[in-house]
C-alpha cells in the first residue's frame, strides 16, 4: 500500500472522530451567520498581522489590545465559544496523533 493511500486512510479515520465532527459542526454553525463569520475572519487576519509583521511597539500594543477586546466580545457568543472549545479538542487530538507518529518513528530509530 502506498504512503498516499495510507495517509488517505488516516485522514478518513480522523474524520470519523468525535473531535473532528464537533469542530466541523461548530464551523458550519458559524458560517450560518455571515456577519459573525466575517468578524472572526477579520480577527484572525489581525492576529496573523500581529504575529507575522515586525511592527513598532506602540502599534503592536494597540493591535494587541484591540484583539483582546475583540476576543472577549466574540468568546461570549455561544457559537464562537463552541467553536473555540471544539477547536481545542480537535487540536489536542491531532497533537496526540503527531506525538504517536513521532514516538513510533523514534522507536524504529532505536532498533
Amino acid at each position: 500500500m502506498s504512503l498516499e493511500s495510507q495517509i488517505s486512510n488516516l485522514v478518513a479515520a480522523i474524520k470519523e472522530t468525535n473531535e473532528f465532527k464537533e469542530f466541523k459542526k461548530a464551523k458550519v454553525s458559524i458560517n450560518e451567520y455571515e456577519d459573525l463569520s466575517e468578524e472572526i475572519e477579520s480577527f484572525q487576519e489581525k492576529q496573523m498581522k500581529l504575529y507575522n509583521m515586525n511592527i513598532q511597539d506602540e502599534k503592536a500594543k494597540a493591535l494587541s489590545l484591540e484583539l483582546n477586546r475583540s476576543f472577549m466580545k466574540l468568546s461570549r457568543i455561544p457559537e464562537v465559544h463552541k467553536l473555540l472549545n471544539s477547536g481545542k479538542a480537535f487540536n489536542d487530538m491531532m497533537f496526540k496523533v503527531y506525538k504517536t507518529i513521532g514516538d513510533l518513528l523514534d522507536s524504529e530509530f532505536k532498533k
